[in-house]
């Protein structure tokens, strides 16, 4: 604990150096006591119709206005402002001088040379980096000179752009002495490499323990400091400098705010819960997380809208909502007493201490310096540090934990030994006992045995031919559902085709043949139907007479039934034409057949509790019958929803419609033949 503490204190003595430099503000330019700005004259174009000779043309007094830059408030629609002025230098020497124009998108500066000719230096956050008068950075500077005892006149123009990272809150511009741009690119430059520096080597160690452990909890460290690594140079400028040769760079690098904004803030909240495991400890806080990173997707919107400012607007509040999701995770860790929850409280106590320092220089309550705009990253910088202690003192803790658990379980399994050893002797000693006991009752087992094995061979032969006439009964999954449950529940079924096919003239035929005739050649029929079915994987329901139902889609429920119940209708009565001569020639009468189809939903299953039959159960059923009446001889009559699932692989002829019960006016079809070019149904697919 001694050493914590320590280690605390060495974190504040780092942190006190930097909110103290945050407290002076930048030097004054040295250029400001002898060049100034006189008598500044506004114009507004709304409609940004005017160029720079029109501007010049225009009468001065008459057009523009005389006020101060701070009493102009740019709106977030595209605007477009002059203002004229002149710079004088009262002094006896050369005069050179930076006009700063901080968040200004586009700026264009007009000036005379010494030849009378209009120079024009251009410069803006969204202006291509490479076609700035004065590129460096973030900073939109415009270098002049002024001779002794001269003054010239400026014309600037300037536009506003709601794709840019923020609006401008007024028109005011600097002026900067070179001393000072001089001052302020070697210190950012400075603090860029100082904390990126810390970034990598951090990544780079986390990196080589995170091998070596494969913890999770540094896999989302490390993507957390993945996005930190970039965010320096980013936030400073240097990510346009380095890339500014691009020209569609400069567009695009005010987004990477969003972008960089949005990742920081999910790595990070996405790490809080790694961490401490919220997810199955506390799943509120999950939750809440998850709403977070949800809304934070939600500001990309305005983004690709080109809205960038709303974007930033909104990705800032998020962050804010995500940072205190953070605090409230870690807070809940340390009072649940988790392994380095301090560590990390008082991680993102500095995090946020350095954002409200940039936020007091924003809002002007500090003065601003280089070391308010580093006060960020110099508590990211912290955070990190004390972050990494905490992942190393959590694996210290776990690590421990460990030993000790495993010293209790080598205990423990010594004193299971020593139990072992004695519960062995004594079963030892048992056995010995028992053994004599076991050989005179062996002789006596192995006659029992024989007779038993005897018996369970006689039984499972027994068993295979109640189970063969059982599945003869009852399709083979209700078969077994019926075994091991002792009943087998109904089930609904989306589609099915139903089947209904009886011979026409039935009691004509009954009247001229025995009893045994008709049975036999019944038999004769309904054997070749059970075969044809087989083949196409329908489902025998039952005989009532000489009719003969099944049902395509059942008890597997598939989709290709429509095509594989239509396809056995045709090849049945195929076979009963084929063997008409041959039956007429037998028993002196035609037997033709009535076949109807229909096509919809339906529950199956079986009822009751003795005499056990599979049976079908709805509307379909109705239809299918009502099909069938309706059918002719040598024909199969289809309803209009079947056709509309067969009618690729079938031609058909429409014969009107029919009323069935419960159900409004149906169409039916006659199946003409199969359509050869089609490809066959393979094996049903099981839905």
């Amino acid at each position: 604990m001694r050493q914590n503490k320590c280690y605390l204190l060495s974190m504040l003595f780092l942190w006190f150096p930097v909110f103290l430099l945050a407290q002076f503000p930048e030097l004054p330019s040295p250029v400001t006591g002898n060049v100034g700005v006189q008598k500044i004259y506004i114009l507004v174009d709304s409609a940004g119709a005017y160029d720079m000779e029109t501007v010049r043309q225009m009468p001065l007094r008459e057009t523009f206005s005389l006020r101060s830059p701070a009493e102009i408030l740019p709106t977030q629609a595209p605007l477009t402002y002059w203002m004229a002025f002149r710079m004088a230098n009262t002094s006896d020497s050369l005069r050179k001088y930076f006009l700063d124009f901080e968040w200004w998108p586009y700026v264009d500066v007009y000036g005379t040379a010494s030849d009378g000719r209009t120079v024009r230096h251009t410069t803006g956050h969204l202006a291509p980096f490479r076609q700035r008068v004065y590129p460096l950075a973030n900073r939109n500077l415009v270098p002049l000179e002024l001779p002794p005892g001269e003054a010239v006149d400026y014309l600037v123009k300037l536009t506003s752009d709601r794709s840019a990272r923020a609006i401008p809150v007024d028109l005011q511009f600097q002026v900067r002495s070179p001393e000072e741009i001089r001052s302020w690119e070697l210190n950012m430059t400075g603090l860029v490499m100082f904390f990126t520096g810390i970034f990598l080597v951090m990544f780079f160690y986390h990196l080589f323990v995170y091998f070596s452990t494969r913890d999770a909890d540094y896999l989302f460290y490390l993507l957390f400091l993945f996005v930190l690594i970039n965010i320096p140079a980013h936030n400073f400028g240097y990510s346009v400098q380095y890339l500014g040769a691009f020209d569609g760079f400069s567009a695009f690098v005010h987004k990477l705010d969003v972008i960089f904004s949005f990742a920081l803030g999910i790595t990070m909240l996405i790490f809080a819960n790694v961490f401490f495991k919220t997810r199955e400890r506390t799943p509120w806080l999950w939750r809440i997380s998850l709403v977070v990173i949800a809304l934070s997707a939600l500001c990309f919107l305005p983004m690709l809208q080109g809205n960038v400012v709303l974007a930033n607007t909104l990705i800032g509040n998020i962050s804010l909502a995500g940072i205190l999701v953070i605090l409230v995770i870690a807070f809940h860790g340390w009072y649940k007493g988790y392994p380095s929850a301090m560590y990390f409280v008082i991680a993102q106590i500095f995090f946020v201490a350095g954002g409200l320092i940039t936020v007091l220089a924003i809002v002007k309550a500090i003065p601003s310096s280089a070391w308010t705009d580093a006060s960020v990253p110099a508590g990211a910088a912290i955070q990190n540090i004390l972050l990494s202690f905490a992942l190393a003192n959590k694996l210290n803790l776990l690590r421990k934990e460990n030993e000790a658990s495993q010293l209790k379980i080598i205990h423990q399994m010594e004193e299971n030994k020593k139990l072992q050893d004695k519960v062995n002797r004594e079963l030892e000693q048992k056995v010995r006992e028992r053994t004599s006991e076991l050989d005179h009752v062996n002789g006596q087992l192995q006659t029992t045995n024989q007779e038993l094995n005897q018996t369970l061979q006689l039984v499972s032969e027994e068993r295979r031919k109640s189970d063969r006439l059982l599945l003869n009964i009852l399709p083979e999954t209700t078969a077994t559902e019926l075994k091991e449950k002792g009943a087998a529940a109904p089930r609904y079924y989306k589609l099915v085709s139903v089947l209904f096919a009886d011979f026409a003239g039935f009691s004509h035929l009954a009247s001229r043949l025995s009893p045994e005739e008709i049975v036999r050649y019944l038999n004769f029929y309904f054997l070749a139907f059970d075969e044809i079915i087989d083949r196409h994987g329908i489902e025998k329901i039952k005989t009532i007479g000489d009719a003969y139902m099944c049902a395509g889609g059942v008890p597997l429920a598939n989709v290709t039934n429509p095509v594989d119940t239509v396809m056995a209708a045709m090849e049945m009565q195929a076979f009963v034409l084929a063997s008409k001569d041959k039956i007429r020639q037998e028993s002196g009468v035609d037997w033709d057949l009535r076949i109807g189809v229909h096509s919809g939903e339906l529950v199956a299953g079986v009822v009751g509790a003795k005499k056990f039959a599979y049976d079908i159960w709805g509307d379909t059923v109705n239809v299918a019958a009502r099909l069938e009446e309706k059918s002719l001889p040598g024909r199969v009559n289809i309803s209009a929803a079947t056709y509309e699932l067969v009618k690729d692989h079938f031609e058909c002829s429409y014969r009107g419609e029919i009323q069935a019960k419960n159900i409004s006016l149906m169409g039916m079809y006659f199946v003409e033949k199969v359509i050869e070019n089609q490809p066959k149904p393979n094996q049903p697919k099981q839905v």
